[in-house]
């Protein structure tokens, strides 16, 4: 009989070569696969590189433009301040670069903010920086001699050992700072004609002033409430209605100040020298500790200190008591 063939799959020869053929597809697969792979591996590297370069060339601009910045800085500012600086030094303490030492006298630092920075050790003589922040900031052993700081916030500063002689601070937020050895001789704390505004004094209180210098300051109605002013040199100083109210004037020198009509309810004057102070309507309520050379104290007529404790000696009316430099003169004819 006649036989039927064999289907083409059951047949050796056609199994073997589809056999073949799926291995030969399975291996094409696999090798568009790898060059698929190694395609994106490549864009991948490329995209990585490029970043990386960019980041790079990021870096080194930023690089250029703190180096710029740092020339700014150094370069000597035209009469009147430079702005440049203000920008710069912003810019750099924005960076968050370290501004200890930094050298800009005369700079045109108006409005800057440098709140809580870093500038010890700096030299800002003759800069304006009016209406500047620098509140918090680490300004120990700071040249400001000469520098516009009103209406400028130093609340809660350092200024240890600044140097602060003839500087402007009207209307500066001075309370709660750390003037430690500051230098305030000659600095302004009012506007022009003061005495038409009696409350127009500058706001110490909290602060802490031991050791500083006030001698022959004008501080007229200023507030020191609760100042920590110990061994601070007040002599010769304008304290006119001053609020002394809680302060620590311990074995501060008073000599020759003026403190008629000053509030001095509850004030430390423990060993304090008072030796020619006016204390003409002075408010001694509740004082602690005993002040020394009170015998040398001096009123204007008619102006006995209310409060004044009993075991003190009373003070003696002088015709000159509150002239300036008044107690100047006396002195000079003791050692004569």
């Amino acid at each position: 009989m006649f036989e039927h063939p064999p289907r083409p799959l059951d047949h050796p020869f056609r199994r073997a070569y589809g056999r073949a053929a799926y291995a030969d597809e399975r291996l094409n697969w696999f090798g568009a696969w790898i060059g698929y792979a190694v395609r994106h591996f490549v864009v991948g590297i490329s995209i990585l590189a490029a970043v990386i370069a960019l980041l790079v060339d990021l870096n080194d601009r930023e690089e250029e433009r703190l180096i710029r910045a740092w020339n700014v800085i150094a370069s000597t500012p035209s009469a009147g301040g430079n702005v440049g600086q203000k920008r710069a030094l912003q810019f750099l303490a924005d960076k968050g670069e370290a501004l200890n030492d930094i050298n800009a006298p005369k700079a045109y630092l108006a409005g800057i903010d440098l709140a809580g920075r870093n500038l010890i050790g700096g030299n800002l003589a003759g800069a304006n920086l009016f209406d500047a922040d620098l509140s918090g900031a680490s300004l120990r052993d700071i040249d400001l001699s000469n520098a516009d700081l009103s209406n400028a916030n130093l609340f809660r500063a350092n200024l240890s050992d600044a140097n602060l002689s003839g500087t402007d601070l009207y209307g500066a937020k001075l309370n709660e700072a750390v003037f430690v050895g500051a230098d305030f001789a000659g600095a302004n704390f009012h506007r022009p004609l003061a005495f038409l505004f009696p409350e127009g004094g500058a706001d110490l209180s909290g602060a802490v002033l031991w050791s500083a210098n006030f001698s022959g300051v004008d501080l007229f109605s200023s507030d020191l409430s609760n100042a920590a002013a110990g061994e601070a040199d007040f002599s010769g100083a304008t304290l006119s209605r001053v609020d002394f109210s809680g302060a620590n004037l311990e074995e501060a020198n008073l000599v020759g100040a003026d403190l008629s009509n000053a509030q001095l309810t509850g004030a430390n004057l423990d060993k304090a020298d008072l030796a020619f102070a006016d204390v003409s309507l002075a408010d001694f309520a509740d004082v602690r500790g005993r002040p020394n050379n009170l015998f040398q104290t001096c009123i204007r007529r008619g102006s006995a200190p209310p409060n004044l404790p009993d075991s003190w000696p009373r003070p003696t009316e002088h015709a000159n008591c509150g002239e300036k430099n008044w107690w100047t003169a006396v002195k000079n004819a003791g050692e004569e």
